[in-house]
């Protein structure tokens, strides 16, 4: 499972992930969504969940770009 989040939102992302592997014994990935298109995004597939974390305004765009990316990369 991959956790993405941007600014203040990646630190969310990271704690997310910690709690999944924690908790659940779920392998799970935080990355900044600045950094999906150097190497995380060829690791998505039709069956991995992806997590967008996004409260911060200004970024919204930003995010839902990175959603749409990985919409379309996940679907070979």
């Amino acid at each position: 499972m991959f956790f993405i989040g941007q600014n203040t939102d990646y630190a969310i992302s990271l704690e997310g992930s910690h709690k999944l592997k924690e908790i659940f014994y779920i392998h799970a990935e935080a990355y900044e969504a600045g950094e999906l298109k150097h190497g995380a995004l060829a690791l998505v597939t039709d069956e991995m969940p992806v997590i967008f974390i996004s409260s911060v305004d200004h970024i919204h765009d930003k995010m839902a770009s990175n959603i749409k990316e990985v919409r379309n990369f996940g679907k070979k």
